[in-house]
Order: C-alpha cells, then structure tokens, then sequence
C-alpha cells in the first residue's frame, strides 16, 4: 500500500509539482500571447509601410512594398499555423485546472489519507495528459523558481545553462546536460 505522502516535506511532492505546472502552464501562456501581440504589431507596421510605399508608387518603393506585403504574408501564416491565441488559452485553461487541483489540496490538508492522495495523483495525470509536450529546460526553471519561492536551498535548483536560458520558450537546447538535484 501507499504510505502517507506529507506535502510540506522537502523533497518535490505531489503539491510542489502542481504548483511547478501551474508556473509552466502561466509561462506558456504569457509567451504565446506575447508573440501573438509582437506578430499583430508587425503586421501593422508592415501593412502601414506597403500602404506608403504603394501610395509613392516608385519603381525602387515598389520592391520594398513586395518584401513588406511578403512579411505580412509570412507573419499571418506564422499565426495561423502555430495559433499562438489558441496555444495561450490552452495554457490558461490547463493553469487554470492546476490551480483548482492546487485548492482542492490545500482543503485536503498536509495528512491525505490514501484515497485522497490516489485520486490527487490521478487528476493531476489526467490534466497533464491534456497539455501538449513539456519543455524540459522550461520546466526545470519553474521547478527552481517555485522551490525559490517556498524557501528551499540553492542545492535544491537545477542548473541551466546561458543558452538554455535563452531558448527555454522554443525548444529543449541540451536538456540532456540538464543537472536535477533530485
């Protein structure tokens, strides 16, 4: 049978991995709105420059109305392949049932019996199995933020890399060389 897990224990348990995923979820979502508004922006300006250079109507503006009016074209299909609206209200609905995972825990109180743990367990499996795939990188950098926020020892953060830093957001660069304290 399954001992009794306490969730104020140090070790990442059950409640810290919710709070993390609520993190990542929030993180997500800010990003994909993000470039969602930093695709419209440019799609404005590039619409407001084809608008001038057409107006002007010379032969060397007319080349830069063609590679502004391109950008638009690949800025639009960049939005509708990728969906970043609909990507970032995927990871408000998912942040939005951790939290409720995150509450219905705290009711629980720190001494679950077996039952409420397995069914904890399974919810949050159940809300997982409905996100897309988890950037590692991203991940391990909630996980040391959240443990940063409850107070625990710098021994207890993953190291990340500069560059896995910087592309956390966009791909797992060298999650492989990813060092977990756990």
């Amino acid at each position: 049978p399954m001992a009794k897990h306490h969730f104020t224990s140090k070790r990442p348990d059950l409640l810290f991995r919710v709070r993390r995923a609520i993190r990542y979820q929030n993180s997500q979502k800010v990003f994909f709105d993000s470039l969602g508004d930093w695709t419209n922006f440019l799609t404005i300006i590039c619409g407001g420059c084809v608008v001038f250079f057409v107006a002007a109507s010379m032969t060397s503006r007319s080349t830069a109305a063609i590679v502004f009016g391109g950008l638009i074209s690949a800025l639009t299909a960049l939005d509708l392949v990728l969906g970043y609206s609909v990507k970032a209200r995927q990871h408000a609905d998912l942040s939005r049932q951790f939290y409720e995972l995150e509450q219905s825990m705290i009711k629980i109180g720190d001494t679950p019996s077996e039952d409420e743990l397995k069914v904890t367990l399974n919810r949050r499996l159940e809300i997982e199995s409905k996100g897309p795939f988890i950037l590692r990188v991203l991940e391990a950098t909630c996980h040391n933020e959240v443990a940063r926020a409850m107070g625990w020892p710098s021994t207890e953060f993953a190291e990340i890399g500069f560059w896995q830093d910087i592309f956390k957001q966009f791909f797992d660069f060298q999650s492989d060389k990813l060092v977990d304290p756990r």
